[in-house]
């Protein structure tokens, strides 16, 4: 089986940040990281879950008493105390696989944008080794990764193929939707090209934040894209209207949503 999802989030019992929060942050990682291994074999695991934890037990220190064998209360005692896991524990549940590491996630607080986002990546990164060895997976497709990750840096763009180019009326230009996935915002561009498929505008369309920023962005991929004359325009799937640019001046009309 290919894997399909990678998901690497805050363990809910957190005092340093907002779970939600960090949770969005990291998913741009995740794609970043999933989009570079193409058709990466993991048996019966369809995702990986990666659980970053405050504070963690070495293997060697945790419990001996098997989480099975504990009543309610303890296993709630265990919890609250940072010793229900150890760290690079394995769960397997049907098609998915979770591995639990800690994270200093006040030092990550205090980064920059582009440092969260390659100590997002090495975690994302250093678990898919660990589990490759621990699950027999091929552990060559993942060696360059990171570093494929880092030359871009850690910047996930692309051209929306979904949205298609499209010619304009008087096939003059082609114009599509470039995005641009950031840890607490999705920022849409029109791209226009010429004849000879020279980049000749790139004009900010639209810029979806908030605390849904992520769902809302995929909402708008699944939108449409048109011409009219001279203006180029970006709608929701609800055809609801986001942006225009027009090829005729500098001037961009945008929504931007706050």
């Amino acid at each position: 089986m290919y894997l399909r999802n990678i998901a690497c989030k805050s363990f809910k019992l957190n005092t340093f940040i907002n779970s939600k929060e960090f949770n969005l942050a990291s998913e741009c990682m995740e794609s970043l990281y999933l989009g570079e291994l193409v058709k990466y074999d993991t048996g019966k695991f369809a995702k990986v879950n990666i659980v970053l934890h405050e504070k963690l037990l070495k293997k060697h220190e945790y419990p001996k008493i098997p989480l099975k064998d504990l009543t309610k209360e303890q296993r709630q005692e265990r919890m609250k105390n940072n010793e229900y896991y150890h760290t690079n524990q394995i769960e397997k549940q049907i098609d998915v696989v979770s591995i639990h590491r800690s994270f200093d996630f006040a030092a990550w607080n205090k980064e920059t944008k582009k440092d969260k986002k390659e100590l997002i990546l090495n975690e994302i990164h250093a678990s898919m080794l660990f589990l490759s060895k621990e699950l027999l997976w091929n552990t060559t497709p993942l060696e360059n990764v990171f570093d494929t990750c880092a030359a871009s840096g850690f910047e996930n763009n692309w051209i929306i193929k979904k949205l298609k180019i499209k010619s304009s009326p008087n096939r003059k230009y082609k114009a599509g939707i470039y995005a641009e996935f950031d840890i607490d915002e999705f920022r849409f561009f029109a791209v226009v090209y010429d004849k000879l498929g020279n980049l000749i505008k790139k004009e900010s369309i639209y810029i979806e934040k908030g605390r849904n920023f992520v769902n809302n962005a995929f909402s708008i991929i699944n939108g449409k894209t048109k011409w009219k004359g001279n203006d180029f325009s970006l709608t929701d799937e609800n055809n609801e209207l986001l942006g225009e640019i027009s090829i005729s001046d500098s001037i961009a009309h945008r929504i931007v949503n706050s």
